[in-house]
Formats: C-alpha cells, sequence, structure tokens
C-alpha cells in the first residue's frame, strides 16, 4: 500500500519506454550528440516495485540492483520479478532489490562492484 504504482498502462509504456531509451544512451557532452552505453549492472534508485529495472532486465542490462527504502515495496518488487522471470534467469544475484535509503546503500554498493564493468544508474 505504500509503494506507487502507475495504473494507465499507455502512460506506463511510455515511461518505461523512455526511461530504458535514456538508460541506453550516454551523452557525450557535444551538444546532444549520444552513443550507446555497453553496462553489466543498471542501479535502479528509488525502484518502488521494480517495474522499470525489470523492464530493461536482463537485455540490454544483464545484472539489476533495485535500491528502495519502502520494505513493502522491496518485497512486492521480488514478488514482481518471481511472476515474470524463471528461477534461471534470476540465479547468481543477477536481481536483487535491497530496502535502504539511496544514499547509505549506493556509495557501499558502488565501491564493492565486482569486474570494474560501466554502470548505469
Amino acid at each position: 500500500p505504500l509503494a506507487f504504482f502507475q495504473v494507465n498502462s499507455a502512460a506506463a509504456n511510455l515511461l518505461y519506454r523512455a526511461a530504458g531509451d535514456l538508460a541506453k544512451e550516454e551523452n557525450r557532452g557535444d551538444g546532444g550528440a549520444t552513443e550507446a552505453v555497453t553496462a553489466d549492472v543498471l542501479y535502479d534508485v528509488c525502484c518502488g516495485t521494480g517495474t522499470i529495472g525489470l523492464t530493461l532486465f536482463p537485455s540490454p542490462f544483464p545484472r539489476l540492483v533495485g535500491v528502495e527504502l519502502e520494505p513493502s515495496a522491496i518485497r512486492d518488487a521480488w514478488e514482481n520479478a518471481a511472476r515474470n522471470f524463471d528461477a534461471e534467469k534470476l540465479r547468481d544475484d543477477a536481481v536483487t532489490f535491497i530496502a535502504a535509503k539511496a544514499e547509505d546503500a549506493l556509495p557501499k554498493l558502488l565501491r564493492d562492484r565486482q569486474g570494474g564493468g560501466r554502470a548505469v544508474a
């Protein structure tokens, strides 16, 4: 009951597509030109029920880390993942949801990253 859910399906579709397009591009700083991003992890900050991050998993992002303050939303995010992906896709920590303040969790998550690949948030 404390998590936001977009009930307007048409608006949700546009919102999630726009978020995905933005997450897959990187501004090169030359007047708006962009190039495709290749990243190994997506940090879905203030993820709520995980819907946006899960729409971008496993392609183009093979790993998803969602951070949300509200514990009930994190429970719903896990339920959302379980309903939409088989256990094989969710193995090996491919998806992680953390109940925490973003400003507390992100510095540690970024410090502890393995492999040194690129990340998108």
